[in-house]
């Protein structure tokens, strides 16, 4: 019997460094976040992709035709939203700033 408690007691000497780091907590390094920008507006007048990638911003899920109107040549982008509804943007093609958003 003594044999026995002596292995046990051996053992468990031998196992107890390995237990305590198993519970040894190893700080995560800091992470740095960097917030992206919402939108690179180019140098020159914006094109029909450029609307319609401001359009899909701003809440259009699904972009179906951008015209140019003629009589204030801002572009409108015809598409739907997240729900199915159909949702109509008027966008500036000079600053990209969206002008209206009519359902």
């Amino acid at each position: 019997m003594p044999k026995v408690l002596c292995s046990l007691f051996a053992a468990a000497v031998a196992l107890a460094p390995a237990a305590a780091l198993a519970q040894y907590l190893v700080p995560e390094p800091p992470v740095a976040v960097v917030p992206a920008p919402l939108a690179v507006v180019p140098g020159g007048p914006l094109t029909e992709a450029d609307a319609a990638m401001i359009a899909l911003m701003h809440g259009m899920a699904v972009v179906e035709d951008v015209d140019v109107r003629m009589w204030d040549g801002n572009y409108e982008v015809d598409g739907t939203d997240i729900t199915g509804e159909g949702i109509v943007m008027r966008i500036d093609p000079h600053t990209g700033q969206v002008l209206a958003i009519d359902d």
